[in-house]
């Protein structure tokens, strides 16, 4: 017993009880192993909370904690028992699910999600003012060759969400690693040149 619980919290978020960054990994090579072999559809969604420092910053750790496990709680509710909804780290949240249509499953799962936060949230007692908080998506769908680029390519996809302008999902395109590729190399470049004191006039 003592050894079950301790590889339980070996892979267990602590303050949700959803399966850590460890098991996240661990379920999401499975689920490309067995896509690999089936020809299952699957899609990983990965969730960043919008305005998640704001709650922090002005209502302290304790109120951003009890939010987190309600935001887990939510999600959990609007998701089917064969899928996995998992704490990333920090207000990230990862979801696997596999046999859904590619056409337009995961963009009805994160729909959900996003649905699933559109009530306030009540922390800290009557006398506090609720919390409102939204969710940016990014979306991989389709088998990759490794758990590393399926989450990545979400990642890149979270990244356009929040540059549509937050709470909405983006599903990824492979044009969008091209244009983060650019924008680093970019980024790159004009730290080079601030470093040589080099300036270029526009």
């Amino acid at each position: 017993r003592l050894v079950d619980e301790i590889r339980h919290q070996a892979l267990h978020d602590h303050l949700t009880g959803l399966p850590n960054r460890v098991l996240i990994v661990d379920r999401l090579e499975q689920m490309l192993a067995r896509a690999s072999r089936y020809s299952t559809d699957i899609a990983l969604l990965f969730i960043d909370l919008d305005g998640f420092k704001d709650v922090n910053d002005t209502r302290g750790h304790e109120a951003g904690d009890e939010l987190l496990k309600q935001v887990a709680a939510r999600f959990a509710a609007v998701l089917r028992t064969t899928d996995t909804v998992g704490r990333f780290g920090g207000d990230e949240f990862v979801v696997l699910t596999e046999g859904l249509g590619l056409a337009s499953g995961p963009e009805l799962v994160a729909e959900r999600l996003i649905e699933a936060l559109s009530q306030p949230f009540f922390i800290g007692g009557s006398g506090k003012r609720p919390i409102t908080i939204s969710a940016s998506i990014g979306i991989a769908a389709g088998l990759r060759p490794s758990s590393q680029e399926m989450l990545r390519d979400a990642d890149v996809a979270l990244y356009a969400a929040k540059a549509s302008g937050k709470k909405c999902s983006v599903l990824f395109e492979p044009e969008m690693q091209e244009a983060v590729q650019s924008r680093y190399e970019l980024e790159a470049d004009l730290r080079l040149a601030l470093d040589n004191d080099q300036y270029f006039l526009l």
